[in-house]
């Protein structure tokens, strides 16, 4: 409560600890409109299968993401 959900990303990301840490983020909307600045923005699904699919493909997709060296 306070902060949006951009704004704890740009606190985190100030947070050289924790952007190290490599967090994905993930923020929904129930807006339509275009966000060409972003690619984490995903429309809220208006059902559980909706849902579903979408955890699903989220799920898949970070099992095969590379991630950085936390050494790095």
């Amino acid at each position: 409560p306070g902060i949006n959900g951009l704004q704890l990303k740009e606190a985190i990301d100030a947070d050289a600890e924790l952007k190290r840490k490599c967090h994905p983020y993930l923020f929904l909307t129930t807006s339509h409109k275009q966000h060409t600045e972003r690619n984490d923005i995903f429309i809220k699904p208006d059902s559980m299968k909706g849902w579903m699919d979408l955890f699903t493909s989220l799920i898949d997709y970070w099992k095969s993401a590379s991630m950085p060296d936390e050494q790095a």
